[in-house]
């Protein structure tokens, strides 16, 4: 996984754990670093985060043509960008052509559309127990809801412990 902020990376490797990895009975393993830290190096599957969210297109580091071509060439075979599409859009850069082409070949998903991805997303916020951001109106699983129901953390949690 790649990212372009450390803070990121460490939040990531924080959640994984020792979980994926590296070691002679593992399968595979996970890898996490900055753009920087993947400068000579590749891996079979690469994940970029892009991390930005903003009208603008800002992209912060991955504006950077170096930073940006170190990113999108690491991986062997399989490669998969996580962010932001209007953000990427607006940035009027390699990204922005990136998404266009994505979208024309079939390859964009938007989470806001993808039921399987919204529940993936809903299980692993209860799971975390971060029933907060499910409450979230600017949330994926609000903007294109149909009714808009609110409810208090108190209730989400007792029937979180129901299921």
């Amino acid at each position: 996984c790649i990212s372009p902020y450390k803070a990121q990376v460490l939040a990531i490797q924080e959640k994984l754990g020792n979980t994926y990895s590296r070691d002679a009975n593992s399968k595979f393993s996970v890898s996490v670093r900055t753009v920087d830290g993947f400068q000579g190096s590749g891996e079979d599957v690469i994940i970029i985060s892009t991390a930005r969210c903003n009208g603008s297109g800002s992209v912060g580091f991955l504006s950077k043509r170096q930073r940006a071509n170190v990113a999108l060439t690491r991986a062997r075979y399989c490669l998969w960008i996580l962010g932001s599409g209007a953000t990427l859009i607006n940035s009027d850069s390699v990204w922005k052509r990136l998404v266009k082409d994505a979208k024309a070949r079939g390859c964009f998903f938007n989470a806001d559309e993808d039921k399987n991805l919204v529940q993936a997303i809903t299980g692993a916020l209860l799971e975390q127990d971060q029933l907060e951001t499910l409450l979230n109106m600017n949330s994926l699983l609000f903007r294109e809801a149909r009714w808009k129901v609110c409810f208090s953390v108190d209730f989400l949690k007792s029937m979180a412990r129901i299921k």
